[in-house]
Parts: structure tokens; sequence; C-alpha cells
């Protein structure tokens, strides 16, 4: 189905004949056609963003706190969206590490080593264990559990995926 929002309008004019180089006469007509594109890469930079993060005294704890910005990972110059980006091609696209960073530096221009995606991915396990903790008990307190194991290789190496129904 068509997009119910167009967010930008472009028009196709002619000067002159492609086929002969001729003078074009007014127009006589004109017709619509709507496309769905995803931005170029020049268009999906790398955003870069200094925090100035502000210290404050607590007068009933009497320490100083700082101010924690949002959608800043702990103890990393990566951003949330390049977690999700990551996680996203290691566990659904099943793209390995050098992969990963490759894409990210052709399409975001944003220049990463293997082992700041190793430890990309070490945080979204950290930021998703709650969520798995809640899984597993839900599993372990259903009427019915329901597992499949399917093996595979990647790169010469045997893997496996476990699931569970509940």
């Amino acid at each position: 189905p068509l997009p119910k929002q167009i967010d930008e309008e472009r028009e196709a004019i002619l000067k002159q004949c492609p086929h002969c180089s001729g003078e074009l006469s007014k127009r006589v007509g004109h017709y619509q056609r709507v496309i769905e594109d995803i931005p170029s890469p020049t268009e999906l930079q790398v955003k870069t963003i200094r925090y100035t993060i502000n210290r404050y005294y607590c007068k009933h704890c009497q320490k100083i706190i700082s101010a924690k910005p949002k959608e800043v990972l702990p103890r990393s110059r990566i951003g949330v969206n390049t977690l999700l980006y990551a996680l996203y091609s290691k566990y659904r696209l099943r793209l390995p590490h050098n992969l990963i960073r490759e894409n990210l530096q052709t399409y975001f221009n944003l220049k990463v080593s293997d082992g700041e995606i190793t430890n990309l991915l070490s945080k979204g396990q950290e930021a998703f264990k709650d969520k798995w903790q809640e899984i597993i008990e839900i599993i372990k307190n259903s009427k019915s559990v329901n597992a499949d194991e399917t093996g595979w290789r990647i790169n010469g190496e045997n893997n496996w995926m476990w699931v569970f129904n509940t």
C-alpha cells in the first residue's frame, strides 16, 4: 500500500529532449510516483554528542552526586542506538563481529574495533539480564514447556540454539 505520509516532494523537469537535445514545448501533462527509500549513507553519519555532566552536593547525604545522561551506556563511548544495531546484527542477522564492524564503518562512518563490538554485546547482555531472568521464571512456572534444540555450523564451529515455549 502507498504510505500515508509524504516526507519530501520533488519534481522531475526536462530542459531539452534527452534523445536529440531538441527544444521542448511547455508542459503538456504530468503524473506522480511515490517512492520509499532508505537514507543515503551520507545522511546516516554518526552523531557525536558531548555531554556536560553536572555535579551537585547533597546536603542531606553529604555526597557529591552527578546527573546521568539518558540513552548513554555506562563506561562506553558508544551510544544506545549503536548497541541496538549491533545486537540486531549479531542475533537476528547472525553477522560475525568483523561484518558488524564493517557495516558500522560503511553505513555510518563509525570506526570501532572487534573488541569494541565484543564489549558492546556484553553491555547488551547486561542490559537485558533482568528480562532474561523474567523469561526463565515464566518457563519454570508454566503448566507445560516444549523445548527444541537446533544445531548448525558457523565459521567451522558447532553452534546450537535452544528454544523453550510455554
